[in-house]
């Protein structure tokens, strides 16, 4: 009672057994996958990007959300 994060232990638990059951295993192997396969372009330049940069290596565009 009074807590900002009621149930704290039954939330853990549920996260494990996501983790044990092998679902987010496949969760992030499909994000992982679908990053791969999109190019990532520079919003200002369009130079075509890996992905990891902050910045453009053309134009020193800052990429925003990452």
């Amino acid at each position: 009672m009074g807590s900002n994060h009621p149930m704290t232990v039954r939330r853990a638990s549920e996260i494990l057994e996501w983790v044990e059951s092998g679902t987010y295993s496949e969760v992030i192997e499909r994000r992982t996958s679908e990053k791969l396969e999109t190019a990532f372009k520079c919003p200002e330049c369009g130079t075509t990007l890996s992905g990891d940069e902050n910045f453009c290596g053309m134009c020193g565009s800052k990429l925003w959300g990452r």
